[in-house]
């Protein structure tokens, strides 16, 4: 019998077998990982910001028709939010019965002077860039908006934001103003705003319908309100002794 065979294995070689099969299993693991991480690497390199810049600049990548009606929509959306920062409209101020549009020009910026007094911020004529009536193709009889532009001499940002933010929030004394019960005072929003506003005071106001029904029904009284806030319909207490909450 050869040294080291007992019953006709060798405890050695089937140690270096069974070493060698192990190996062979890790090599094949091992590239299995390398595969995925080749794969992975491919996609965060297609998918790097910077590199797909500079295939679009260069002609390798190309962006759909839509995707670039897209884009340039919304860059033109931004942009016209931001020229509208430092505007106010006017709603529900009287159209001036004036003979010439010079007069009514006059007219509409000495009521606008008078409204913006009334709230508590009274703005002299270099302080009020451009007071513009909203102009209409078609022959409607109900007043037209105003659209105040603040800036001006205004050499601060800051300064004008603070007047705008003043005027917006002092508006509501208007309610009870005896000459102009019948004007409110709003941000200068752009189409797709003001679509979004509409569809948030539905809501609001179907909310609120649900709330009065609710406690009409068990003849209790509600001790909030649904607003809008920051572009959301919220609850808004109506504890005078607070400040209003949004909850």
């Amino acid at each position: 019998m050869v040294l080291g065979w007992k019953g006709g294995e060798n405890p050695v070689i089937k140690d270096i077998l069974d070493k060698i099969t192990s190996l062979e299993s890790k090599v094949k693991l091992l590239e299995c990982e390398n595969k995925a991480l080749k794969s992975e690497i491919s996609t965060l390199r297609n998918g790097n910001p910077c590199t797909e810049w500079r295939d679009m600049l260069i002609g390798k990548k190309k962006i759909s028709e839509n995707q670039a009606i897209i884009r340039n929509a919304v860059g033109s959306e931004q942009n016209n939010r931001k020229s509208r920062e430092n505007n106010v409209v006017l709603f529900g101020v009287p159209t001036s019965k004036a003979a010439t549009e010079e007069e009514r020009v006059k007219e509409d910026e000495i009521i606008t002077r008078e409204i913006l007094n009334e709230i508590g911020v009274p703005i002299d004529e270099q302080e009020a860039a451009k007071i513009k009536r909203f102009k209409s193709k078609s022959t409607v009889t109900k007043s037209l908006p105003i659209r105040v532009i603040f800036g001006g001499n205004l050499d601060e940002t800051m300064r004008t934001e603070i007047v705008v933010s003043q005027v917006l929030k002092q508006a509501k004394v208007l309610k009870d103003s005896k000459k102009f019960k019948t004007v409110f005072v709003n941000k200068d929003l752009t189409v797709p705003q003001i679509i979004q506003l509409k569809q948030l005071i539905q809501t609001r106001n179907t909310e609120n319908e649900k709330l009065d029904a609710k406690h009409k029904e068990a003849n209790t009284k509600a001790n909030f309100r649904y607003g809008i806030r920051n572009d959301m319909v919220v609850k808004v207490y109506l504890d005078k002794t607070k400040n209003l909450k949004d909850i």
